[in-house]
């Protein structure tokens, strides 16, 4: 909940910076953040020991000499509930052509510290030389009451609490203060389709990723009928040795009593035999 400084814009004395020792103090707090197990604080490096070396030490500069957003494309719900707090009624707000997420809040950020700005920051996604990318409304600045006389491609007449504001276009205001021969030397020519080249990657990875999912599930398709196929001629063949051995053997009861069964025969013939010698020897004695 503590005030800290903002390091967009400072002015700092050299004789004082170098006699409190500044540097060393941003070096210590980098030394214990790279020996300690744990993080320290969050949300990159260089700001923190710089925020943490500073402390206190600092005398506030007015809001004029650092009006940010004029590059963000949204506000914050806690920014979007001070801005409609703030004289902003809904016909206003429609006029400026912002829009509402689902939470309330007002997309693109609207700057309302420009009119007597000692600087502007072009802070977030929507800088000058990237905002026709977006495809989307600008973030729109309070006319600077510096620059009253110039004309504007885009404004926008609203009421603040009332009273008549003129909102233009924040990227004009850059515009006005850069030559285009100054712009061309600051643009970054090997990120001009970084964005879009990293984009077109992730579609072309994603297009790969489902043709291998497609063909992943046509193989293990393929090899579940494959199993089945297997499954269904190996069944096919233990059938076909089981009608083997039943035209091998006979009838399906066991080997042992059919075995049984073929002696029988033999002891009926062996009884027949033993009868007729009886007989025979019979009439002999009769005979005799």
């Amino acid at each position: 909940s503590a005030c800290i400084p903002q390091r967009a814009v400072f002015v700092y004395d050299v004789q004082q910076w170098v006699q409190r020792n500044m540097t060393s103090k941003i070096e210590d707090w980098l030394l214990r953040y790279r020996s300690s197990t744990d993080d320290l604080w969050f949300d990159g490096v260089s700001l923190a020991p710089w925020i943490l070396a500073v402390g206190k030490d600092y005398a506030e500069l007015g809001e004029e000499w650092t009006c940010s957003g004029a590059g963000r494309d949204s506000m914050t719900v806690p920014e979007s509930k001070a801005l409609r707090r703030s004289g902003f009624d809904a016909a206003a707000l429609r006029a400026l052509g912002v829009q509402f997420s689902e939470y309330g809040r007002v997309q693109p950020f609207v700057v309302t510290c420009s009119a007597t700005a000692k600087l502007l920051h072009f802070n977030g996604g929507m800088r000058p030389w990237l905002v026709d990318r977006f495809n989307a409304l600008p973030p729109p600045c309070l006319a600077p009451q510096v620059l009253a006389a110039e004309e504007w491609k885009w404004m926008r007449q609203v009421k603040v609490y009332c009273e008549e504001s003129a909102f233009i276009a924040c990227q004009e205001i850059w515009w006005k203060h850069i030559s285009e021969e100054a712009a061309c030397d600051l643009k970054d020519f090997d990120k001009e389709w970084q964005e879009d080249e990293d984009k077109w990657t992730d579609h072309q990875m994603d297009d790969e990723d489902g043709k291998r999912a497609v063909e992943r599930e046509a193989r293990d398709k393929l090899a579940f009928d494959e199993q089945e196929k297997l499954r269904r001629e190996e069944e096919r063949l233990h059938e076909k040795r089981r009608e083997r051995f039943r035209y091998h053997w006979g009838a399906d009861e066991p080997l042992p009593s059919r075995k049984r069964r073929e002696k029988k025969p033999s002891k009926a013939r062996g009884a027949r035999a033993s009868d007729e010698g009886g007989r025979q020897d019979g009439s002999d004695d009769g005979a005799a």
